[in-house]
């Protein structure tokens, strides 16, 4: 499904991605997302009612996790990158790939490589 201004949603993108990782989509948002870090703050039952509405794609898709802070992460500067975590993922992959305990908030280094991180407005 899409929303009206023709931009996957993330129920859409879960359930299409699903099948082809092997996984749920409930791990993918656990696993490859910043849900786990917002949701943190919540309790268990807005957790798991945020998980659901962002799962099936309700009108509050994870209204419960934007609550707890899920805008921070869209603030200007916020997609941050190790530029060495770069090179190592196009030497290794052949492309480099966003890290999310590089994009959380007030993250400024790369505890792996001990370098600033560099953002991207």
């Amino acid at each position: 499904s899409y929303t009206n201004d023709g931009l996957c949603t993330v129920a859409s993108l879960l359930n299409f991605n699903s099948p082809y990782w092997g996984i749920s989509p409930r791990t993918i948002l656990e696993r490859h997302t910043l849900v786990p870090f917002y949701g943190a703050t919540l309790n268990k039952a807005a957790y798991e009612a945020g998980i659901a509405g962002c799962i099936a794609g309700g009108s509050d898709v994870a209204m419960s996790l934007r609550s707890a802070g899920w805008r921070i992460g869209a603030r200007a500067g916020s997609r941050r990158f190790c530029p060495r975590c770069a090179l190592e993922d196009a030497r290794l992959y052949g492309t480099s790939y966003w890290r999310r305990e590089h994009l959380l908030p007030y993250i400024l280094v790369c505890a792996k490589h001990h370098c600033s991180l560099n953002g991207i407005v």
